[in-house]
């Protein structure tokens, strides 16, 4: 891994492009995902992930984020289905996190930033080793999960207990015995498309798999992953917060949805609208307003849940009653 690079203002993802021209290339991640613009593709298959707890080997500070390494000889803990062919082997997994709780996911969901994003690395078999896959188009598949602040997830702190023995940068430890799957949400729908690495040498090799549902991490939990040193032990502390590539752009790339219906939240509304989400954009002469993730189509017209206590705007098709709760609003 390069040392050159990190997330300071003189190393930071805007630096990239200067020792990384791929930076700046045609399938980069993260990217934001717009709901209502992804298209439901039929052809995508359920996720098989399968994850032997007696594969997780290490845990160790990478000096820009922990992961959890897995030995990747057989197929014991592997990805099948989904958006890819053939069988990805899991070699490790990491996480990104911000400096507070209102950020640190590298994907966003039509803008909304989540505390943190899990990714589960894996490579393609067909190719020789994960370096070798590394390199290729269709070479590695990540698995991305949004972490939501809520209660505390004690799945997750088995993981964050660990955190103490690989405080600098270089540390590290034997971590066993850990099923990775016990960090995945109860809905496996997700969204895929083409993208890359998203920290340096940032290739292109990337079919990213991003969970719609998140788990929970509390505040307590978030503040662990910031105890943290980017540092080495001998050097000037320095905090690891903040560590994520803002979104890149499409450059005309389709995100995929393996699902096409909403899912209403107990409390939520739909709200209808003929405007394509944003979260907020203008068209004639309304405004469609709804912070909510739950963005999408249903019916023929674009539209948001939103619970009664959010600002919501929206303008249903003529033909249409407009739900309890959701109001019109001219621009």
């Amino acid at each position: 891994m390069s040392h050159g690079w990190g997330y300071g203002p003189g190393n930071g993802p805007d630096k990239w492009v200067e020792n990384y021209p791929i930076a700046d290339g045609p399938r980069q991640s993260p990217v934001d995902i717009v709901p209502g613009e992804a298209r439901y593709d039929g052809a995508l298959q359920a996720l098989n992930l399968k994850y032997d707890p007696g594969t997780s080997k290490g845990i160790v500070n990478s000096g820009h984020s922990f992961q959890v390494d897995f030995v990747d000889d057989d197929d014991s803990s592997s990805l099948k289905g989904g958006p890819i062919s053939g069988t990805y082997r899991l070699r490790q997994f990491h996480f990104h996190w911000g400096g507070a709780d209102d950020r640190g996911s590298e994907h966003t969901v039509a803008g909304t930033k989540y505390a943190a994003e899990l990714h589960l690395v894996h490579w393609n078999t067909k190719y020789p080793s994960f370096g070798d896959a590394a390199g290729q188009s269709d070479g590695l598949a990540v698995v991305g999960v949004f972490l939501q602040i809520g209660s505390a997830n004690a799945q997750l702190q088995t993981v964050l207990d660990a955190l103490d023995s690989i405080k600098a940068k270089g540390q590290q430890t034997t971590f066993t015995g850990f099923d990775p799957s016990v960090l995945l949400p109860g809905s496996l729908d997700y969204w895929t498309y083409d993208g890359s690495l998203t920290t340096p040498p940032l290739l292109e090799s990337v079919t990213w798999i991003v969970l719609k549902e998140p788990i929970s991490v509390s505040s307590d939990q978030m503040s662990k992953f910031r105890s943290l040193l980017f540092s080495a032990e001998g050097e000037d502390a320095s905090c690891m917060m903040d560590n994520y590539r803002p979104p890149q752009p499409l450059k005309g790339r389709q995100v995929r949805a393996s699902f096409n219906r909403l899912r209403r939240a107990p409390g939520l509304q739909f709200c209808y609208s003929d405007l394509r989400p944003g979260p907020r954009r203008k068209g004639a002469n309304r405004i469609f307003w709804c912070p909510r993730r739950e963005i999408g189509k249903e019916n023929g017209g674009y539209g948001a849940f939103c619970s009664s206590a959010e600002i919501q705007s929206c303008l249903p098709p003529s033909n249409l009653s407009l739900p309890a709760g959701c109001r019109g609003s001219e621009a």
